[in-house]
């Protein structure tokens, strides 16, 4: 912007400023005016110029739900501003040809069974609740994907995407250690919460520990190999309360889940084996302990009975299986199985795992182009952690990141119902991103690679050395 043209924007905006104050003789109302044009200002711009920035302010929030855990934030509404901004902005420069999408291997899974999904919304046993579901959340976590794989392409960019699922996992973690300091939005006996009064997805503390699991595996992930000891230190701190917080939730989707997490990121990260599987038995006995399962998975009468959690789980288990297979194409659909669930047992429950919920809503073809995302994903990441030797490359970096956290999250899926959730999409995109990173970095180190120059000849003069020539 031109020095002229930011004085003509100035002078007219402040003008309008002078009306609506001489109007109102309000001077919040001018301020407003002053907030709401710097931030749509602010988002143009970033849009169109760093758009990558755009994708993963989306994403980060949208996974960690930070308006729900600030609720002062609720009113900006940014999940929708930012999916529409985003959505825009992802269109605008696939139109302008500055963006070649790569169709990996994951994203054609993934748009299979986005399309089977948005197929079984007017067929679902409830199509209103599956539409609401598909526009509330499941399309935005299609243009969220998309995004951030076709967007994300270099190294500060993969850096900057690890560094902020950290650190807004991080302020997530905080508000939690805050109530459970505080004794607030705490459930059955201590378990914390964030949310819980006035609905929000945190509110539930198994939730709240699968969508602490990625925070966890970027901040370890960081801490292991960042460059500046600062920086290792400061993730090494966030990890331990990112800990410390699925700690008190008291999960057992979280422990499986930091089980499965542990392990992937000791084994990948110790040269000797059995140092990482005593570190593993460690770690897992510590975290039970300070989790206090013992007192839940021996809950109920001394007659060996399951508890009353177990029991729910298992009933929700057996009814996914029969709806899966009643309906195997489609499934009942988008949101549809707490419905059914109440049909049949008269309780409005989830499923609480996430492989049954997806074969009950999406059926046995959904569950199938499911496996297949989740497969070829882990299938890249363990290639790209293998064939990327250094420790401190962002590369490296981020895929141990996305591969322990993957597996954190797939673990804690045997307990949790989170198949059509932020958190397994946004480690899907980045994926897809790091597998388009590593196939077009070889190209680009042979176009960047310089010619080579003739050999000069030792002596002071700018002549070209020759071969002698042969004697005779």
């Amino acid at each position: 912007m031109t020095a002229q043209m930011t004085c003509l924007v100035t002078i007219s905006f402040m003008v309008l400023c002078g009306a609506a104050l001489a109007v109102t003789g309000n001077l919040i109302i001018p301020l407003l005016g002053i907030a709401a044009l710097l931030g749509g200002t602010l988002l143009i711009y970033t849009a169109a110029y760093y758009p990558f920035a755009l994708a993963i302010t989306f994403a980060a929030a949208s996974m960690f739900r930070i308006h729900e855990a600030i609720p002062s934030l609720s009113p900006l509404r940014l999940p929708l501003i930012l999916a529409t901004v985003t959505g825009i902005s992802l269109l605008w420069h696939l139109a302008k040809g500055n963006l070649r999408p790569r169709w990996t291997s994951q994203l054609v899974w993934f748009l299979l069974f986005f399309g089977l999904v948005t197929l079984g919304v007017p067929l679902a046993a409830s199509p209103s609740a599956a539409l609401s579901a598909w526009l509330d959340s499941f399309s935005k976590i299609f243009v969220m994907t998309l995004a951030i794989a076709w967007l994300v392409r270099r190294p500060p960019e993969f850096q900057t995407a690890a560094r902020a699922i950290a650190v807004v996992g991080l302020i997530v973690a905080l508000v939690a250690l805050r109530n459970k300091a505080s004794g607030i939005e705490l459930v059955e006996d201590g378990r914390v919460t964030i949310g819980r009064s006035y609905g929000s997805i945190l509110g539930d503390p198994n939730d709240l520990a699968f969508i602490l699991l990625p925070a966890l595996g970027f901040s370890a992930s960081l801490a292991y190999g960042a460059r500046a000891r600062l920086e290792r230190f400061t993730f090494a701190i966030a990890a331990l309360l990112v800990l410390i917080a699925i700690t008190y939730t008291r999960s057992r989707g979280g422990l499986v889940g930091c089980l499965a997490l542990g392990a992937v990121f000791a084994y990948s990260t110790m040269r000797s084996k059995s140092i990482a599987t005593v570190f593993i038995l460690v770690f897992i006995g510590a975290l039970y302990i300070g989790m206090g399962l013992s007192s839940r998975l021996t809950a109920g009468s001394a007659d060996g009975k399951l508890d009353e959690s177990a029991a729910g789980r298992i009933e929700m288990w057996s009814i996914a299986m029969r709806v899966g297979i009643e309906n195997p194409i489609t499934g009942i659909g988008l949101a549809n199985f707490e419905r059914e669930a109440q049909k049949v047992s008269g309780k409005w429950k989830a499923v609480h795992n996430t492989w049954l919920s997806v074969l009950a809503e999406a059926g046995i073809v959904g569950l199938g182009l499911f496996l297949g995302v989740v497969i070829s994903t882990v299938y890249t990441l363990i290639t790209a952690v293998r064939s990327l030797p250094l420790d401190r490359d962002i590369h490296h970096i981020t895929a141990l990141a996305l591969l322990s956290s993957f597996a954190g999250l797939c673990g804690a899926g045997s307990f949790l119902s989170n198949g059509f959730s932020w958190p397994i999409y946004v480690l899907i995109g980045l994926t897809a991103a790091l597998k388009s990173a590593m196939a077009a970095a070889p190209t680009e180190r042979r176009q960047i690679q310089p010619a080579a120059r003739p050999r000069k000849s030792p002596v002071g003069s700018n002549a070209l050395a020759y071969p002698p020539p042969k004697s005779p």
